[in-house]
């Protein structure tokens, strides 16, 4: 092998360098001076847009679903409500949190794409908050109907309705 080439295996030609160079370190060009366009090929720069939807749906679903079941069971607690002979703790953790989750979860899922996709909607913070205000629209509407349940009456509460429900939002 002539020397020549074996120098140019051993040491790549300066273009080569430079984008080998540009590749594993981001701030080469900057550091050069060079103001150009980075194709970053299959270098991820940031979290895969699914799997960031995918998380924030589970944790603002979850959440709103987990902060919907305290709520009612605080109200079915203090105005004395029970469900059937077995508990209201039991009710509420086989029935009403998968049900809550779900629905909070597609909900959240939904509203985010959606919203997205509309001329007014954002990449993000838009499609956050209309899912956001979907979910306590529908946790309201969810609380008002199994939280405060009109078909079991309490002596406590007047219209199934806890003390410290402020007056202001319905049910």
């Amino acid at each position: 092998m002539p020397a020549s080439r074996l120098a140019r295996t051993i040491f790549p030609a300066h273009g080569e360098l430079r984008w080998l160079m540009a590749s594993f370190f981001p701030a080469y060009d900057e550091l050069r001076g060079v103001r150009r366009a980075r194709s970053v090929g299959s270098v991820k720069t940031m979290a895969n847009p699914a799997k960031v939807l995918s998380f924030l749906t589970l944790v603002i679903g979850g959440g709103a679903g987990f902060g919907l079941l305290t709520l009612t069971r605080r109200a079915w607690d203090t105005c004395n409500v029970q469900i059937n002979d077995v508990g209201n703790g039991v009710t509420l953790l086989f029935v009403g949190l998968p049900v809550a989750m779900v629905v909070n979860m597609v909900l959240f899922n939904v509203v985010f794409r959606i919203s997205q996709r509309g001329k007014a909607g954002g990449k993000f913070f838009k499609p956050l908050l209309a899912a956001l205000i979907a979910i306590a629209i529908a946790d309201l509407a969810l609380f008002s109907w199994a939280g405060t349940p009109a078909w079991l009456p309490s002596p406590l509460c007047p219209a199934n309705v806890p003390p410290w429900w402020p007056t202001s939002l319905p049910t």
